[in-house]
């Protein structure tokens, strides 16, 4: 039976304090190349979070770095090897739909019901509602993390017919669908982990009509015709390490999201010479449109 490589982060116990010191924990995890992070419980002591990696030599790395950062604080930190036994899909499968702007996102166990929420006479016009089924898997973008759900905002508010999208670190496709979704007439969706892969063709299995092509790529080694529109939703890290590819691969807009709040002012330093076009944020997280400018 296949083996994920993680780490096991219990807290002493669940009070104010530790609630700060979960959230500069939790920054530095999102830092590294993580595959997924399943925060448990936050009400029951003693918390136990648990990060997944995409091989051990990388949960190595990220559990010397969490070890320095937990130093003196009570937190311990074990690497262990977590059998594949569905764990996202039992771990999720208390998910429902969520809203995203004009999408909603679901699992395909709470798919709305396509016959309710017919305006009543005289309501103000709202737009159609976009239907995106996703699988819970090791791939993230469920709809249930707010990057997930800035990002689709932020796609929503762009004129996406005709255009050719490229999204970065695509997860589980949902971003790359929703492009789809808006319009795009050419949509291709990057990650460097094969488990995401396979997440992202399931999803496309699940939505029928959307046009997006996937490979297994580094962003950051991609010999690829510029863009209309690049989206990346990876980590504030990341957005900076890739500021040379990402600005490269597009023509005429930047959506970067995965950052923290606190990361936004170095993030956008990183872009200068991109006009900020829009942003917006929400439990901490933080999203930008950027249209090119002098560069």
């Amino acid at each position: 039976m296949r083996t994920y490589p993680a780490l096991d982060l219990r807290f002493p116990e669940a009070h104010r304090e530790q609630d700060q010191l979960a959230e500069t924990i939790e920054g530095a995890i999102l830092d590294c190349p993580i595959t997924a992070l399943d925060q448990g419980d936050a009400l029951a002591p003693p918390r136990l979070w648990r990060a997944y990696f995409p091989d051990s030599g990388t949960r190595d790395d990220a559990a010397a770095t969490l070890a320095r950062l937990c130093a003196g604080t009570g937190v311990t930190i074990d690497a262990v090897e977590v059998a594949d036994e569905d764990w996202a899909a039992r771990s999720q499968a208390g998910l429902g739909a969520v809203r995203a702007g004009r999408f909603v996102i679901a699992p395909p166990w709470a798919v709305p019901d396509r016959s309710a929420g017919t305006p009543r006479a005289g309501s103000v016009a709202q737009p159609a509602t976009t239907l995106i089924v996703i699988q819970p898997s090791m791939g993230f973008g469920t709809g249930h993390h707010a990057t997930t759900r800035l990002c689709c905002a932020a796609l929503d508010a762009i004129d996406l017919r005709g255009a050719r999208v490229l999204d970065v670190g695509t997860g589980s496709g949902v971003l790359a669908i929703a492009a789809s979704r808006l319009g795009a007439v050419a949509v291709l969706g990057i990650d460097v982990d094969e488990d995401s892969m396979l997440a992202a063709r399931a999803s496309l299995a699940l939505n029928p009509g959307a046009d997006v092509t996937l490979a297994v790529m580094d962003v950051r080694q991609a010999t690829l015709s510029p863009f209309d529109l690049v989206v990346a939703n990876l980590t504030g890290a990341l957005l900076i390490a890739a500021t040379d590819a990402l600005q490269r691969l597009s023509r005429h807009r930047l959506i970067l999201s995965g950052f923290l709040s606190e990361e936004r002012e170095d993030v956008i330093r990183a872009y200068a010479g991109w006009a900020i076009e829009r942003e917006a944020q929400e439990d901490g997280w933080g999203v930008v449109t950027l249209a090119a400018g002098i560069r």
